[in-house]
């Protein structure tokens, strides 16, 4: 059983989290940040101010776009009933420009990016993103994929240029154009039609969406003829007017990001995009190229097997350990409890919808300890009463009921130690959730293997009513009792002796090397680090320049960073223990902070490059870090210049 829920867990790097945040985002298009503050954001913020759960709002205005956000209050029980309340009051608002897009509220989910694909070559923008855009819904209808999204493009736009001449012609105005054209291209709700065997919704559909059909849009009815919208003005499709583009490797790019939702596995939708992008690249257009980067699950992979590896040479090192105290037979039934205790972690696990990643392995590989404690002073007590001579059923009946309250008791005082931890509340609970509900699940599967299904293994052989004979021991159980008998009595005993002689002082010594520990981590010589900082093979240099500033200038920053990141692989410093080029792949962006959720403005830009694998170049991301930022100089006019792990 527990193998069947491991092989169909999901597997991740960290748990996918909600970050206990509701976001309005407004798209404004045309609109300046002050424009955007004052008519989307404040009305936006007046409107849910308020809402119970709330304990802070927060907004950013940019070119184009403005996100208010709602941070929710520790505790909360129920998110999506805030989110319905700020869904119902930004709705009543009737002060939005009618010019911005509807509002799109949503609860922030940290999504986690899995892989990516560029798709680049020369071409126009256009080809670029309809192949991105068929490559987005065929991987989309893949099974096990849920989450794709574009970024480096612009989004689409209808140009309707009006000609002076028709409007005089016809008498018209352009307020009349425009309004014709607000009308004409909505789908709405048009109410319910209930009859006694089904209820029926009406809606009326009339959504434009290329320049055909905006042409065919009837703008004026004289007599028996109609004036179309493409008799007095010039419609084509193009992009929203916006600095916004993508690069990669040079060439431009359209990059598709795919995402896992909680219920997906990193290594099964890495699986089958990068077999989908093998099968693609023959039948795509002229000039254009696919190219897998940011793989992601290599790394959850990498940490996966690094945390399995450790286990397993754990448990060959506990094994030997044992075995020098213990007989053979008894150290291998000993070791072989751990695996069921294993299968009962994971099979709760399962139950309560958790995934395998590196918390949940870190859980399985710390109680590993504690219940071979249990289990070897069951077995001791089994033994003991066999040299005693009791008969095999006798000696693990009487043996399991000797030590039972004691180790009942340690292992019920061990998951009480644990179970606050289930109540721990906001984003950290949720992080260190899976922790006691491991260990509390591998102590209940230990329990129950210590105390029917160990004495049973541990009498198995004997027969029924035999006497227990010992065997001389060999000479490697001779050395090795020889030599602990020595370090007993040579050392450990007279210490022992002069600590209980003199008790005074063993408590003074405890209790300083106790104040020396917490004054360590007091006082910062032992840092806390929730996570510790590992080398991965993706690094971002972000530059935010001050509002306003032209796209000319992200560009040239753009291609001076890009410029740097390919002198790193001729640095003399940076020279990686694998054969190879140190940075494998650029992909830039001018206009965004390609994120979750993403920012955009024409004072933002990003550069993110792949590096070999860390265990291949040998080299840490700081050094490589500094370098880079040495190779690309003084950003003089920049408000903002990051470079750093791509978490």
């Amino acid at each position: 059983g527990g193998a069947l829920s491991a092989n169909r867990m999901v597997r991740e790097a960290f748990p996918e989290l909600s970050l206990d945040h509701v976001m309005v985002e407004v798209a404004y298009p045309g609109a300046s940040p002050e424009d955007v503050e004052g008519r989307i954001c404040t009305p936006i913020e007046d409107a849910v101010r308020g809402v119970d759960g709330v304990r802070r709002i927060w907004s950013a205005a940019n070119d184009n776009f403005g996100t208010v956000g709602l941070a929710l209050k520790t505790g909360v029980k129920d998110p999506q009933r805030v989110l319905n309340e700020v869904k119902d009051r930004v709705d009543q608002i009737t002060t939005l420009p009618p010019e911005s897009e509807k509002p799109v509220v949503s609860q922030s989910i940290m999504r986690t990016e899995v892989i990516n694909i560029a798709v680049y070559g020369d071409a126009l923008e256009r080809t670029l993103k309809r192949t991105a855009q068929e490559i987005k819904r065929d991987l989309e209808a893949l099974p096990g994929i849920s989450q794709v999204s574009l970024s480096g493009v612009r989004e689409d736009e209808i140009l309707i240029e009006v000609s002076e001449e028709a409007l005089l012609a016809y008498d018209l105005s352009l307020a009349q154009v425009m309004a014709v054209v607000r009308k004409s291209s909505l789908d709405l709700p048009a109410g319910v039609i209930r009859t006694a065997e089904e209820e029926l919704a009406l809606r009326v559909t009339g959504q434009r969406f290329t320049a055909s059909e905006y042409e065919d849009l009837i703008v004026l009815e004289q007599g028996n003829a109609a004036v179309r919208l493409g008799d007095i003005a010039t419609v084509r499709e193009g992009f929203e007017d916006v600095a916004l583009s993508g690069r990669f490797n040079g060439q431009p790019a359209v990059l598709v990001a795919v995402y896992k939702t909680p219920h997906e596995d990193s290594m099964r939708i890495a699986a089958a995009v990068r077999d989908y992008v093998g099968a693609r690249q023959e039948f795509l257009p002229e000039r254009l190229h696919l190219s897998v980067w940011g793989d992601s699950s290599v790394e959850v992979q990498s940490r996966i097997s690094m945390l399995v590896s450790n286990g397993l040479q754990g448990l060959v090192v506990l094994f030997l350990t044992i075995w020098l105290f213990l007989q053979f037979r008894l150290a291998f039934w000993v070791a072989a409890g751990i695996p069921i205790s294993f299968a009962g972690g994971l099979l709760l696990m399962d139950y309560f919808g958790q995934t395998i990643n590196v918390i949940s392995l870190f859980a399985l590989i710390m109680v590993t300890g504690i219940i071979v404690d249990d289990s070897i002073v069951i077995a001791e007590s089994v033994h003991s009463r066999r040299q005693a001579g009791d008969p095999p059923e006798l000696a693990a009946i009487e043996g399991t009921h000797r030590v039972a309250l004691p180790v009942l008791g340690s292992t019920l005082t061990t998951m009480v130690a644990f179970v606050p931890l289930l109540y721990v509340v906001g984003i950290m609970g949720r992080f260190v959730y899976v922790l006691p509900l491991v260990v509390i699940a591998a102590l209940i599967a230990s329990t129950v293997e210590g105390f029917w299904i160990q004495p049973a293994h541990l009498c198995y052989g004997s027969k029924p009513g035999s006497v227990y004979v010992a065997k001389p021991p060999n000479r490697v159980r001779q050395a090795v009792d020889r030599l602990f008998d020595y370090v007993i009595l040579r050392w450990y005993r007279p210490v022992y002796r002069q600590a209980l002689h003199h008790r005074g002082i063993t408590l003074a010594a405890t209790l300083a090397l106790l104040l020396a520990a917490a004054g360590a981590w007091y006082g910062g010589r032992v840092p806390f680090v929730l996570l510790p900082k590992e080398d991965g093979s993706t690094l971002r240099a972000r530059v935010r320049f001050p509002e306003g500033m032209p796209a000319s200038v992200t560009r040239r920053t753009i291609e001076r960073i890009e410029k740097a990141a390919l002198a790193l692989n001729h640095d003399p410093a940076l020279q990686p223990a694998s054969p190879g080029d140190l940075v494998r792949q650029v992909y830039s962006i001018t206009g965004e902070f390609a994120d979750f959720l993403p920012v955009r403005g024409s004072n933002l830009c990003e550069v993110r490059i792949e590096l070999m694998a860390s265990g291949k170049r040998r080299i840490e991301d700081d050094p490589i870090i500094e370098r880079w930022r040495e190779h690309i100089g003084p950003l003089h006019d920049a408000t903002e210049f990051t470079i750093a792990r791509q978490q």
